[in-house]
């Protein structure tokens, strides 16, 4: 028994490169309340960008690629059943996300918007792709 039976396991999609410092560190502190709001109400949740940021910072790494955290992230996409993505702004535009949507067509996966407002979430959305 693993104590997963009956849960989804959440990858969590959020924007996140962005020209200004600041916009960055917004969209990674939302990343982390969307995922734990979603812990609250019962997912398992990675979120690619939780994970990351800090590592990036801790590690000097601002001049790594999309693409090199692509294929971190790529590594536990493939042991998820559900994407979610967060509609906070510029979602739509994300190089990332546009990635991570092509991996859940290929995968047959379901992908859930997360409607946020502020720091709460205010609905979810099934996504056609």
């Amino acid at each position: 028994m693993t104590g997963l039976e009956g849960k989804e396991l959440v990858y969590l999609a959020c924007p996140y490169a962005h020209p200004d410092k600041a916009v960055m560190l917004e969209r990674f502190r939302l990343s982390n309340v969307i995922a734990g709001r979603l812990m609250q109400i019962g997912y398992y949740v990675f979120s690619p960008i939780s994970h990351s940021h800090p590592i990036a910072e801790d590690c000097d790494m601002d001049s790594v690629d999309h693409d090199f955290w692509l294929k971190q992230d790529a590594a536990i996409f493939v042991h998820c059943e559900i994407m979610m993505i967060a509609t906070i702004d510029g979602w739509k535009e994300s190089y990332g996300i546009g990635r991570e949507l092509e991996w859940a067509k290929t995968y047959d996966m379901p992908v859930i918007l997360v409607h946020v407002s502020g720091d709460r979430i205010t609905g979810f959305e099934e996504y056609n792709y």
